[in-house]
């Protein structure tokens, strides 16, 4: 006799920053990288004439001090089109400008970039001469957003959760084996409970 089991719910993420404007994201990125206590100065280029610097911070470390160059784009989602196009943009500021040498480039994207893409995009960024890619999706941005809620609050308001909501969402698992296990089913190894 056949059975219907249902999966547990899952975790949905809200996206706020689909919401901002592209001068309100890069403020964001501003405030975010200001307060995180990671760089000893930052600073915002807040026109058209940026050259893909929408915030430039720098930081202490061992080596001497790192420049970081953090381009701002509030993508809904992220291609290798717009990643290889963002990094030729940055290259050919690289080759107006000879004192363009940043440690590292971070993408802030405001969606989570697959690490096939990062690793693609990785291998270009060095062909081309560029330093190293770092990426700040939408995970690291809810994470950094968690640690600062100052910044959460000027931005989404009080009202906004912290960015997580459990949502249920049912899956009718019909399985011939689920009439002869009551508290699981195995599908192909693993155990679904």
């Amino acid at each position: 006799m056949a059975r219907f089991q249902f999966l547990k719910p899952s975790t949905w993420r809200l996206r706020h920053y689909r919401g901002l404007s592209p001068d309100e994201f890069e403020r964001l990125i501003f405030w975010l990288a200001r307060r995180c206590g990671e760089f000893g100065s930052v600073q915002w280029y807040s026109s058209a004439r940026d050259d893909g610097r929408d915030v430039v911070a720098t930081r202490r470390t061992d080596a001497g001090r790192e420049k970081w160059y953090i381009r701002c784009q509030p993508y809904r989602y992220v291609s290798y089109d717009i990643l290889h196009n963002e990094l030729n943009e940055l290259a050919e500021h690289a080759r107006r400008m000879p004192g363009f040498t940043p440690h590292v480039i971070v993408l802030a994207t405001g969606c989570d970039v697959p690490p096939r893409l990062q690793n693609k995009a990785a291998t270009y960024a060095r062909a081309l001469g560029l330093a190293e890619l770092s990426y700040w999706g939408e995970r690291e941005l809810d994470h950094m957003l968690e640690s600062q809620p100052e910044t959460r609050e000027e931005f989404f308001g009080r009202k906004t959760p912290l960015f997580r909501r459990r949502m249920v969402h049912f899956c009718l698992l019909y399985t011939s084996d689920a009439a002869d296990e009551l508290d699981g089913v195995d599908l192909g190894g693993r155990r679904i409970i």
